[in-house]
C-alpha cells in the first residue's frame, strides 16, 4: 500500500537532511563499535494498520456518505493486489523515534514497523516498487530506494527499522531502541507523539534553537499598520525564542495525541504539557487562568448556530504576533469606501489594538426561528476604543449629501439599553465599505430587515434581522461572561430551518448533506471545540466532529 508507507517514510525523508553514506564509501570506514541505543527526543506511534484503515472507513462514510465510502473502497482495491498488506503485521502498532545529535543534521530519524515474515515484508516492498538491496559490507542492512534519498533497513525483534539520515555502518542492532521501550501502553489515540526535553543536552538545545531562526525570520517585526501605535513595537521573535529555550531546559514532557471515537465519529487533538514539579514552567502553568469568551452569554437555547473565538491573552509576544497576522489579513481583505475610510480606520485600529493588549474576543450567533420564522444574526467583537468608531460614523453621516443612500439609511439614537445608544441602518448598507459586518438574511418570504449597532466602552455589537433592535437590547442587557472560549456550535433542527428560510434552499432534500447527517435534534451540538485545563499538567484539546468535514472541504472531498 504505497500511500501508507510513503506517508510514514517519504514525507519525513523529504524534509530531513540526509547524511547517508553509500556502499562504496562505507567500505573505507572502520568498523563501528557496539553502542547503547540512543535516548529518543521524540517518539511517535500509531494504532495498527488495520485500526487505521477501519477508522478511515468510518470517517469517510460519516463525512461524505455512501458515495465517499464506495470511492475509498475502490481505491483500496486498486492500490492493493490479492496479497494486500501481507508482510506488515496489521494488528500491532506502528511507530518510530527521533534521536538528537549535537549537529541537528546528524540526528537519527527511525521508523519502526511491525512485520510477519521478513521475506514477506521484502515482497511487500517489491509490490510497492520500493527497491531493497542487501548491503554486503554491513550484514543485515538493506538500502531502500526512497525519494528523495536512500534509506536503510534492518530487521530487529520482529520489526522493520527504517532509518533516514543514518550511516549504514552505524545501523547496528544494538544501536536500535527496542519496541518494548518505544511503544507506550496507552493506545487511545490514532496517533501519539511525545517529546521529552529531559534528554536534550546543552549543545543539542543550541542546535534546536538555531534551527528555529529560519522560520522565525519570516515573522514581521514592524508594528501593525492599522493599530493605534505611535512608535514601533518590539517584534515577537525574541520572546518566542526565549520561550522555546525555557521549555527545552524545563525537563517537561509534551504529548500530542489524536483520539478517535468510532461510534460517534468524533476526533480530537490533545496537547499535554507535563511540567517538572516545582519548575518555573510548572508555576507558570498552574497560575494561568482558563480561557473564556465574554460573549458566550449570547448563546441561548434559541441559538441555531454560533462561533466563539478567543485569541491567546498570555505573553505580549504571542499577542503581538496575532495582531500582526490580523493586520496583514485586514490589508488584504478590506477596501473601504472613500466616504467611510475613517470609520474603517478606527474600527481596525481598535480591533487589532485589542488583540495586542488583551488577546481579542469575537462571537457570531444566529438566533431563531421566532414565531414568524425569522432569524437574527448577532456579531460582537472586543475593541480598544469604540467611541472613536461611533464618532467617525456620526461625522461621516453629517458630511454626506442628504440624498446619499448611506446618509439616508443611518438613524442615530433610536433606542437605548444599559446606558448605551442603539443606532440603525439598512441591512444592505455596509458601514465599512468592502468589510461587510452585517449579515443580510435573504428570506424566502421577503420581510423588512435592518441592522442595529451599539458601542460599549470596550466592545462593538451588531444585530441584523426584522427584530434587530429588540435583539440588541437583549444582548446588551445580558451579563457578559461564559465558559466556552473557542467553539463552533450547531442546533441541527434550527440550522436546517435556517437553510430553508435564509439561504435560498427551497426543499428539505436540498439541505446540504452534512447538516442532515449531524442529526435532527433541537439542541446545540459542538462541531468543533478548543478547551484548556490548567495545573502542573496543562492540556489543550481540539475536538472536531467528523461530520463537519464536508463543510470544511466542500467539493475537494470528492477530488
Amino acid at each position: 500500500m504505497r500511500a501508507m508507507l510513503f506517508v510514514l517514510l517519504s514525507t519525513c525523508a523529504i524534509a530531513w537532511p540526509t547524511t547517508y553514506i553509500p556502499p562504496q564509501q562505507a567500505e573505507a570506514k572502520p568498523a563501528v563499535e557496539a553502542k547503547k541505543p540512543p535516548k529518543a527526543f521524540i517518539t511517535f506511534q500509531a494504532q495498527s494498520a488495520g485500526q487505521l484503515l477501519d477508522a478511515w472507513r468510518k470517517l469517510s462514510k460519516a463525512a461524505g456518505g455512501e458515495k465517499i465510502a464506495e470511492l475509498f473502497e475502490a481505491w483500496l482495491q486498486e492500490t492493493l493486489d490479492e496479497k494486500g498488506l501481507t508482510g506488515l503485521d496489521t494488528v500491532r502498532p506502528l511507530g518510530g523515534y527521533l534521536a538528537l545529535a549535537d549537529e541537528l543534521a546528524e540526528s537519527q530519524l527511525v521508523f519502526v514497523l511491525p512485520i510477519g515474515k521478513e521475506s514477506d515484508f521484502l515482497e511487500l516492498l517489491e509490490r510497492l516498487d520500493i527497491d531493497a538491496e542487501s548491503l554486503d559490507e554491513v550484514p543485515g542492512v538493506y538500502i531502500l530506494e526512497l525519494p528523495p534519498s536512500p534509506g536503510v533497513l534492518r530487521f530487529h525483534e520482529k520489526h522493520a527499522y527504517i532509518g533516514v539520515s543514518i550511516d549504514a555502518a552505524a545501523f547496528t542492532a544494538d544501536a536500535l531502541i527496542s519496541p518494548t521501550d518505544l511503544f507506550h501502553k496507552d493506545t487511545s489515540g490514532l496517533f501519539t507523539v511525545r517529546m521529552d526535553t529531559a534528554v536534550v543536552s546543552k549543545a543539542q538545545r543550541q542546535s534546536l534553537l538555531e534551527g528555529l531562526d529560519a522560520p522565525l525570520s519570516l515573522i514581521p517585526t514592524q508594528p501593525p499598520e492599522n493599530a493605534d501605535v505611535a512608535k514601533p513595537v518590539e517584534g515577537p521573535v525574541q520572546g518566542i525564542r526565549q520561550a522555546a529555550d525555557l521549555f527545552l531546559q524545563s525537563g517537561a514532557t509534551l504529548t500530542l495525541r489524536m483520539p478517535f471515537d468510532r461510534d460517534t465519529v468524533c476526533g480530537s487533538l490533545e496537547l499535554d504539557i507535563e511540567a517538572k514539579p516545582g519548575s518555573l514552567l510548572a508555576k507558570f502553568l498552574a497560575a494561568r487562568k482558563p480561557a473564556t469568551n465574554r460573549f458566550a452569554h449570547l448563546v441561548t437555547p434559541e441559538t441555531a448556530a454560533a462561533t466563539l473565538i478567543t485569541l491567546p491573552s498570555f505573553g505580549v509576544e504571542v499577542r503581538t504576533l496575532m495582531a500582526l497576522i490580523a493586520d496583514e489579513l485586514a490589508n488584504e481583505m478590506v477596501r473601504p469606501a472613500e466616504d467611510r475610510k475613517e470609520i474603517t480606520k478606527e474600527l481596525l485600529a481598535g480591533i487589532i489594538g485589542s488583540i495586542r493588549t488583551t488577546g481579542g474576543e469575537f462571537a457570531h450567533v444566529v438566533v431563531g426561528p421566532d414565531k414568524n420564522g425569522s432569524f437574527c444574526n448577532i456579531l460582537a467583537v472586543t475593541h480598544n476604543n469604540p467611541a472613536k468608531v461611533e464618532k467617525a460614523l456620526r461625522d461621516a453621516a453629517k458630511l454626506l449629501p442628504k440624498d446619499d443612500p448611506f446618509a439616508m439609511s443611518v438613524k442615530f439614537d433610536v433606542a437605548k439599553a444599559e446606558g448605551t445608544a442603539i443606532h440603525t441602518l439598512d441591512a444592505a448598507i455596509s458601514l465599512f465599505g468592502d468589510l461587510q459586518l452585517s449579515i443580510v438574511a435573504e428570506q424566502a418570504e421577503p420581510r423588512e430587515q435592518f441592522s442595529a449597532i451599539a458601542f460599549t466602552k470596550d466592545a462593538i455589537y451588531m444585530t441584523t434581522g426584522t427584530q434587530a433592535v429588540a435583539a440588541m437590547k437583549q444582548a446588551l442587557a445580558a451579563k457578559p461572561g461564559g465558559v466556552q472560549a473557542n467553539a463552533i456550535l450547531v442546533n441541527p433542527k434550527r440550522w436546517a430551518a435556517y437553510q430553508l428560510a435564509v439561504e435560498g434552499v427551497k426543499e428539505m432534500e436540498d439541505v446540504p448533506d452534512w447538516i442532515v447527517r449531524i442529526g435532527k435534534e433541537d439542541r446545540l451540538q459542538p462541531l468543533c471545540e478548543l478547551t484548556t485545563t490548567n495545573g502542573e499538567t496543562f492540556r489543550l484539546k481540539l475536538t472536531l466532529d467528523g461530520k463537519l468535514l464536508p463543510m470544511l472541504l466542500k467539493d475537494k472531498l470528492l477530488e
